[in-house]
């Protein structure tokens, strides 16, 4: 007998009442493209019962991978800079000394004394300074080339994917 997720689901619409995912992601485009995915395919656990037990167990445990993948989706940056770095640095200076300012004659090979001045000084800077752009070891045409085929993966798809190993029998 053979019983396809699109089965079960149209037998109990709670199937995937359990399935965690990443927010800010769509559970029913999720489920939706798993429906598609694997609606001609045999299920695993033909049981609605353990099935639900199956696709909660399954979504917590790729609760991580799934996160970080989402974060990566959303994060925002210029496409074409390999270099966005902020760095903190703190100066302290202090010191003391004294500057001697001498003068020679046009007519004498020794120097004299003019000026002389005693200085103490401390000074404390905080500089925070950003560094944007392109350092030149990666073309803007390779970063553009690249940003492309992020552009093309598809959360999704590719729980729906993972789905379909999981819990389907792939045998055409």
């Amino acid at each position: 007998m053979l019983l396809s997720i699109q089965g079960l689901y149209e037998y109990d619409n709670t199937l995937f009442q359990g399935l965690q995912l990443p927010k800010g992601l769509s559970q029913e485009a999720v489920i939706n493209e798993i429906l598609l995915q694997c609606a001609e395919l045999e299920i695993m656990y033909p049981n609605i019962d353990i099935m639900k037990l199956a696709i909660t167990t399954w979504s917590v445990a790729n609760q991580y991978t799934w996160q970080k993948l989402y974060d990566t989706m959303v994060v925002e940056y210029n496409p074409i800079w390999n270099v966005d770095a902020t760095v903190n640095i703190d100066r302290n200076t202090s010191g003391s000394g004294n500057a001697t300012d001498a003068v020679k004659g046009f007519n004498s090979n020794t120097w004299a004394e003019s000026d002389k001045t005693d200085t103490n000084s401390s000074a404390e800077e905080d500089v925070i300074e950003r560094r944007t752009g392109n350092i030149g070891v990666t073309t803007t045409q390779q970063m553009l080339e690249q940003e492309r085929k992020i552009a093309e993966f598809n959360m999704i798809s590719y729980i729906a994917q993972s789905f379909k190993q999981r819990f389907c029998l792939l045998i055409y």
